[in-house]
């Protein structure tokens, strides 16, 4: 299975990506139609024309600003290094003037190996990532098109794929899948704009060089579980190696918007995504990126929800009944 999946992957990619931006783009043609009575057929054009305009204009304008700080950061990635060393040394001085047992020459020493090691390939990453982003146009055309289509027809090849199925067990399948991997992108991708914002914000005004692509990066991780905590890991690690103190305040900023977001933000916009324990979201991860790499880890959980989904019991109604003990509350419950 994994070698036809390596053999197909490219095709796969393609697939599976349309299908993602076709659910994220399922919301405003949706909303077009109910709201303001626009055709099918119009409604899909407007919003892909929108989305694509959207697309060149960050391409455009943001896209340069970015890869300008990424070259700028990856040039000063061997001073920051001396920097961070040259601190770590300053506080093992601190440590034994004032007879503490604080010892950190060990620690600066591996992370300055560590950290020169891995100047190279990271700044040969980050440069890379632009040009891989970029350099298939006949996927990126073959993948709009295949957004467009699943817009425009999508109910009827859904319909014909799971027509071997049971009728009951074709419709709840196709409903089921549909909601639960609507409800996890079009959440994750609004929290992880939200936090790109007011990440890249909150550095900015922290005067912390290269806001951009710290905040740019941490919004880009929450995508994934656990992706925040990792950013917000990495970039306090940057910031410290030029200055320990603009690091703790970088670290205490983040963590607090972080938990703003995640307590006031993230209950509301996926209030309706089925709750996994955290030990089967770790598990799905671990599954998804050896099957899938990448993909896998992006697919992962939305996977998972479905299959807990489907094996919650039924009721007579037809209906599969939400757990109360796993899904967070809804803030605007349904009016009868």
């Amino acid at each position: 299975a994994l070698q036809l999946f390596g053999f197909f992957e490219s095709e796969l990619t393609a697939i599976i990506t349309a299908t993602l931006l076709s659910f994220l783009l399922a919301y405003p043609v949706r909303t077009l139609k109910q709201r303001f009575g626009v055709r099918h057929q119009l409604s899909v054009v407007f919003v892909m024309v929108l989305a694509v305009f959207c697309l060149l204009l960050i391409g455009f304008t943001l896209i340069p600003l970015v890869f300008d700080q990424v070259t700028n950061l990856s040039a000063r990635f061997p001073a920051l290094i001396d920097s961070g060393t040259v601190q770590l040394k300053a506080l093992e001085e601190w440590a034994i003037a004032h007879n503490s047992p604080l010892r950190v020459d060990m620690l600066a020493q591996r992370l300055e190996a560590y950290l020169s090691s891995q100047a190279k390939p990271l700044s040969n990453l980050l440069l890379q990532l632009f040009p891989t982003a970029f350099e298939s146009v006949l996927h990126w055309v073959l993948v709009l098109i295949l957004t467009l289509y699943l817009l425009l027809h999508g109910d009827r090849f859904w319909a014909g794929l799971l027509r071997f199925l049971p009728t009951h067990w074709g419709d709840r399948l196709q409903k089921t899948t549909r909601q639960t991997f609507q409800n996890y992108f079009v959440g994750q991708l609004t929290v992880a704009i939200i936090v790109a914002i007011a990440m890249t914000l909150a550095l900015v005004l922290l005067g912390v060089p290269f806001a951009l692509v710290f905040g740019l990066s941490i919004g880009v991780l929450a995508l994934f579980p656990f992706g925040k905590t990792l950013g917000v890991v990495f970039v306090s690690v940057i910031v410290s190696l030029q200055s320990i103190w603009l690091g703790l305040r970088v670290a205490g900023v983040v963590i607090l918007l972080d938990q703003c977001i995640d307590n006031f933000i993230v209950p509301i916009l996926i209030s309706r995504f089925t709750a996994l324990n955290p030990i089967w979201i770790l598990l799905s991860l671990l599954f998804g990126v050896k099957i899938a790499g990448l993909l896998g880890l992006v697919l992962a959980v939305p996977v998972a929800g479905t299959i807990k989904a489907l094996l919650e019991p039924v009721s007579p109604a037809g209906e599969t009944p939400q757990n109360l003990d796993t899904l967070p509350p809804t803030t605007d419950p349904e009016v009868p």
